[in-house]
């Protein structure tokens, strides 16, 4: 995997080698441990059987809250595949940082390479995102095995808008969530995620319909994105909604959180690389 790259950080040319061969060094690596692989499989299959069983115990009451046409099972196994897509960009950024940190790789990177750290960093994010669209496409054979339905009149115009900005919103939250590692000198634990964590199973609907919260409480998941692109995606794949006004809402909602998450992240992550720089903080034996 050894490649010269003396070139100037400028030359784009360069910017798009280094890109490409960071996705083959990413699948590579990934191919060189398909135990891992299989083992995540094989926790996907086990998750998808759990809340599977889980909906057949508590569906009923859940249902009853639920739109007419959705399941149980269908609402959370949903929620599982659209995870693939949107948690993608939301934990690349600390994760890929924390992975070079401590790893050495950032050292090269960052002293040694005539390259912009950003090929790397994009790089890796598009092979996550292609490992994404595939353990998405397990859930929904797994989905399909269980016997859950999805709308035979999907929208995908509606979907790919809906899905299109809850990964930009998911991407500047990833980004505020990156910037915390150099700003907060916070380097073991994925702060920003782990809170947001804890607020997207309770409030969001993750596991279980809003509606079933205290109506004080639900309030909290207003100011939650999830909250918008599950609603949405679930009334797009099982209902077979279109455009609707719940989801025309959402999308303008999403809009909105997009407009403020994706500049304020971009800023706050530059901003902690530069001042890191400025520090001489970058690398872990600076």
């Amino acid at each position: 995997m050894e490649e010269k790259l003396e070139v100037k950080r400028s030359d784009w040319k360069a910017w798009m080698r280094a890109f490409l061969i960071s996705i083959r060094a990413s699948t590579w690596g990934w191919t060189m441990y398909t135990s891992s692989f299989i083992i995540s499989v094989c926790s996907m299959v086990v998750d998808a059987l759990v809340f599977f069983m889980i909906s057949l115990l508590v569906g009923g009451r859940m249902e009853k809250v639920l739109p007419s046409g959705m399941s149980y099972a269908s609402f959370i196994l949903v929620n599982f595949i659209v995870n693939q897509f949107i948690n993608t960009p939301r934990y690349a950024f600390f994760e890929l940082l924390q992975s070079c940190y401590f790893g050495g790789a950032m050292d090269f990177l960052i002293l040694s390479s005539p390259i912009s750290f950003s090929s790397y960093l994009l790089g890796s994010i598009v092979f996550l995102y292609l490992m994404g669209i595939m353990r998405s496409g397990i859930f929904v054979v797994i989905s399909l095995i269980l016997g859950v339905s999805f709308s035979s009149t999907i929208d995908l115009g509606a979907l790919l808008v809906v899905l299109l900005l809850g990964i930009l919103c998911m991407t500047g939250i990833g980004l505020i969530a990156g910037s915390v590692f150099f700003l907060l000198n916070v380097k073991d634990e994925d702060l920003v995620n782990w809170i947001l964590d804890r607020a997207v199973h309770l409030f969001s609907g993750f596991y279980f319909p809003i509606e079933l919260l205290p109506k004080n409480v639900r309030i909290i998941g207003i100011f939650i994105p999830q909250t918008y692109i599950y609603d949405s995606m679930r009334r797009i794949l099982v209902l077979g909604e279109s455009l609707s006004q719940t989801i025309i809402h959402s999308i303008f909602v999403l809009l909105t959180f997009m407009l403020i998450l994706l500049p304020l992240g971009y800023f706050l992550f530059t901003y902690s690389i530069r001042i890191a720089e400025k520090k001489g903080e970058l690398t872990r034996w600076t």
